[in-house]
């Protein structure tokens, strides 16, 4: 992702990234440059180094600016749920990667994980009250499975705004003989 889209304030934006996607540490690092910005990892995704790379590009002051960033992490639909009740309204982005894994685990029922999924994006309305709320999916977890295909329907639907990626072409050298 080249060119990330300024967020509006008080939208839901949904992005759809292929794997090792840049643009979401991109994302994380702008919106870490501007001020405090919460993230809940849904998927232990983050790459530090990169994003503080990506910090000191643009200042010199890359712990102050990391420290802008607080870190949740989340390993069921549940608990994801419940971190997205207990996170209080506050005039700071809150981002959200790999928003479905946690409602992959197909030992949940699928109409059990679309009613916490629902109660999830209802906490992200709340959220985007104050300020700009963004989550993150991998298209390529979601392949031809019933289950994960209506959750990510239901997710997108849901949103404000959704951006699509395209996944780097590998360009085939041709053979001169």
């Amino acid at each position: 992702m080249n060119m990330l889209p300024d967020l509006a304030q008080q939208q839901f934006a949904l992005f759809l990234l292929p794997p090792r996607a840049e643009g979401i540490q991109e994302l994380l690092g702008r919106l870490a440059l501007r001020g405090p910005v919460r993230v809940i990892d849904g998927g232990n995704s983050i790459d530090a180094f990169w994003l503080s790379r990506y910090i000191r590009r643009h200042t010199v002051q890359v712990e102050d600016i990391l420290r802008n960033i607080t870190f949740a992490r989340s390993f069921t639909c549940y608990q994801m749920q419940t971190q997205l009740r207990e996170t209080l309204e506050a005039d700071m982005p809150t981002v959200v990667l790999h928003m479905l894994t946690n409602f992959y685990d197909e030992n949940v029922e699928l109409k059990e994980r679309l009613r916490v999924l629902t109660h999830c994006i209802n906490e992200l309305y709340r959220l985007r009250s104050r300020s700009v709320v963004a989550a993150v999916v991998r298209p390529d977890k979601i392949t031809d499975q019933p289950d994960r295909i209506a959750l990510l329907e239901h997710l997108r639907e849901s949103a404000d705004v959704t951006y699509y990626t395209e996944p780097p072409q590998v360009i085939e050298q041709l053979s001169m003989f």
